[in-house]
């Protein structure tokens, strides 16, 4: 039996939770077109996070920090940590270590908060207990592994 693929993109039935709408589009094509009207590309897009930066610019006048940033010491975490610097923003960085921390992701979260004079909070949770935590999630067949961290991450940063 040969894969169905999406009318759209070469997405087929490989793909974990696949489904097709009456025109054989893809719900993961749903899902993109939702998120580009969302946060739209090109001078729109940059239009709309200049204004977002400058409110967070404006709302944290007179503070240490105008605004939070978490990291992992991966790509994404750092390049955003070297953007908010680039910008003008005074981001306080905030790692959550739930006991999977890399030595390299902390050696890259040192370098980069270090390189840019950025403040930064570590925040280390017991990892026995973590671990603990996350198998009753997966013994329950919880959809979403890492809610744990998750929850855990939006505590610290409150």
């Amino acid at each position: 039996m040969q894969n169905r693929i999406c009318s759209r993109t070469v997405l087929d039935d490989t793909v974990p939770g696949i489904l097709y709408d009456e025109n054989g589009v893809a719900n993961y094509c749903k899902i993109y077109d939702i998120l580009a009207r969302t946060y739209p590309k090109g001078s729109k897009g940059e239009g709309e996070w200049n204004e977002l930066v400058s409110k967070i610019k404006e709302t944290g006048k007179g503070n240490k920090y105008d605004c939070i940033i978490g990291v992992s010491g991966g790509t994404d975490s750092c390049y955003l940590l070297h953007l908010a610097s680039k910008l003008g923003l005074r981001p306080l960085a905030v790692n959550f270590d739930n006991g999977w921390s890399t030595e390299i992701s902390v050696k890259n979260i040192k370098k980069v908060t270090s390189a840019l004079n950025i403040d930064l909070e570590t925040y280390v949770v017991d990892y026995n207990e973590m671990k603990e935590i996350l198998k009753s999630y997966m013994k329950a067949s919880f959809p979403w592994i890492d809610a744990p961290t998750d929850i855990a991450i939006s505590g610290i940063l409150y």
